[in-house]
């Protein structure tokens, strides 16, 4: 018998209890991080209390439920889905690729907008307060984004001198002024405060304040929903071009009102391949692992059905982008003179 689904499952990934256990637990996370490195000159990346308290507000069930049981949701995803889906060209469908490398962009952004500046050493701070890296891949990310030529040097850091400054190109910053506005915008359907920051993101102060504003709100995000075990998601999310696969299938079904498709749909391996831009045998994999894993249910007739564990972990991801770049919207916008 085929299992029985809602359109918009109530069960989500995030858990209020586990939220408030955590902000105490990155309290003395932090503390201790503070105090092994005190008298040298390594930089500890912190995340404030404030920061830490406002995302937890945000990210509760209650409100990302919210979000879900609004009408304009299936729309809103769909767009997301859109512009999370590659194709465009340039830094952005390159990152898109590869989460670690997206993040690790907006990192960057951030730390320029903040005292202190783009270093290795607070690079590497930050990699490792967010526990998804460290030095390797702070080098890594430098040497890819001079590579693209999205970063350059800038001369010493005015608080170490031994350490060297990068600076995002104007390349870099178009790019992601683009990309960010498109996500606004998208959004506005379920937050129109973020419209108003869309419309003036061009404003290099105002594009610094919300770079500051996504990096800081990313990491704090990143420590307040850490699971205890790899959630199934990474499967998908932590593969070459694993989103971009994701989201190209889902938007192959026909609209139908809800997010994700909930009746099964007709797919051509050869199609998706092409149009997600990776080899036919990479999304094979996709969808064998996925099927295996009990996330999208195949059909004889050469259809695929997305089953309830992939239902909440794409509903629970955007609901959380929502929520987050909404936050920041909000407060972007009560920063205007």
């Amino acid at each position: 018998m085929a299992e029985t689904e809602r359109a918009n499952d109530a069960d989500l990934t995030v858990d209020d209890g586990r939220l408030a256990a955590r902000i105490a637990q990155i309290r003395g996370e932090q503390l201790e991080r503070v105090r092994r490195r005190l008298g040298t000159a390594i930089p500890t990346h912190v995340v404030s209390e404030e920061t830490l308290t406002a995302i937890a507000h945000d990210v509760r069930e209650a409100e990302l439920l919210r979000v879900l049981n609004d009408p304009a949701y299936p729309g809103v995803a769909r767009t997301l889905a859109e512009l999370g889906s590659g194709g465009g060209g340039g830094l952005i469908d390159k990152a898109l690729r590869d989460v670690t490398r997206l993040v690790g962009a907006m990192w960057a952004l951030y730390l320029d907008a903040t005292p202190g500046g783009l270093t290795h050493s607070r690079l590497t701070a930050l990699w490792e307060a967010s526990h998804t890296g460290g030095r390797t891949h702070a080098y890594a990310l430098l040497a890819w984004l001079q590579f693209l030529a999205y970063i350059e040097p800038a001369g010493e850091a005015p608080d170490d001198g031994r350490a060297r400054l990068y600076r995002p190109t104007e390349r870099m910053r178009s790019a992601f002024r683009a990309y960010f506005t498109a996500q606004l915008r998208a959004i506005a359907p379920l937050r129109p405060e973020a419209a108003q920051v869309a419309d003036r993101i061009g404003d290099p102060q105002v594009f610094a304040r919300f770079v500051a504003l996504t990096g800081e709100g990313l990491l704090a995000a990143t420590l307040l929903l850490r699971p205890q075990q790899p959630p199934p998601f990474n499967l998908i999310s932590r593969r070459r071009s694993g989103l971009v696969m994701l989201w190209t299938l889902l938007l192959s079904a026909p609209q139908a009102g809800v997010w994700p498709p909930a009746g099964a749909f007709p797919v051509s391996v050869n199609d998706l391949a092409r149009r997600s831009g990776v080899s036919r045998m990479h999304l094979q994999r996709l969808l064998d692992d996925t099927v295996r894993a009990g996330m999208l249910a195949r059909g004889q007739d050469g259809t695929v059905r997305v089953r309830s564990g992939l239902r909440r972990e794409v509903n629970s991801f955007l609901a959380l982008l929502v929520v987050c770049l909404a936050n920041t919207a909000r407060v972007a916008a009560a920063d205007r003179p």
